[in-house]
């Protein structure tokens, strides 16, 4: 891993000196993806931690009970029953992963990058990052 060196001129600042004014409007996240739980951190001062498990409704019955398509964490735990489940992670990655010799049906390969998917997404909807600004350039 190369590092990259950056020089400064004589009355600049080194570029890890900035301020939070410099860079505002930059929102920072770290993820930490665990098998059990999922933690994240952000430079407006968010920390938290989900359960790593997504699940859809088994049905319309359940759909409507939930009122949601899709439910994370200690929610998807609770009404497990109702949902099909899925722990996206293992050992530090993906579950499941492609390959040509793989005995493991297609349809399940989907399912779990879906679900990693989600709760990355909803892992990063937990930091509340600001909302996007149109440009009128």
């Amino acid at each position: 891993m190369e590092l990259e060196q950056t020089e400064t001129m004589p009355g600049e600042k080194h570029p890890s000196t900035q301020t939070k004014d410099s860079r505002a409007g930059i929102l920072y996240i770290g993820m930490d993806l665990g098998c059990f739980k999922t933690s994240i951190a952000a430079t407006n001062g968010t920390r938290e931690v989900v359960y790593s498990i997504v699940g859809w409704p088994k049905d319309p019955v359940s759909r409507k009970m939930l009122g949601k398509d899709i439910v994370f964490g200690n929610d998807a735990f609770r009404h497990r029953l109702a949902l099909e489940t899925v722990r996206p992670f293992e050992k530090g990655a993906l579950k499941y992963v492609e390959e040509k010799d793989s005995k493991i049906p297609q349809d399940k390969l989907v399912r779990y990058k879906q679900a990693a998917r989600e709760l990355v997404g909803h892992a990063v909807s937990l930091a509340r990052p600001p909302r996007e600004r149109s440009s009128t350039a």
